[in-house]
């Protein structure tokens, strides 16, 4: 299951070690389509386009909950 939280919520999460960055994708719509069909938790945000260093950049992060 993937679940989309803000940039704020995934860093606060990354600090408390709970989560780890797993995978990039070009859209949303393409990471719940894969990561739905796991039994896993997951969380993912979309990165601000001025945060893109180039246009061949891949905005979507997916992290994986640590159990």
């Amino acid at each position: 299951m993937l679940r989309i939280l803000s940039k704020e919520e995934i860093k606060s999460l990354e600090m408390q070690g709970k989560i780890a960055f797993i995978s990039l994708w070009d859209t949303i719509e393409k990471a719940k389509d894969y990561y739905d069909t796991l039994t896993h938790r997951y969380y993912a945000y979309q990165q601000d386009p001025t945060e893109l260093t180039h246009a061949f950049s891949t905005p979507v992060k997916v992290y994986k909950l640590i159990e």
